[in-house]
């Protein structure tokens, strides 16, 4: 997040994900993908 881009704002995300026997390494990939479309979506 850019300090000073219109004021302080906190936001928090709570994401499930149901996937029985998924490689951590896929999950890690996954968690990186939804974070990298929460900033741009924040970005807007």
């Amino acid at each position: 997040m850019v300090a000073g881009a219109g004021g302080a704002r906190e936001v928090r995300v709570a994401i499930t994900v149901n996937a029985p026997g998924a490689e951590p390494q896929a999950l890690a990939q996954s968690s990186r993908q939804v974070a990298r479309a929460v900033r741009a979506a924040l970005a807007e």
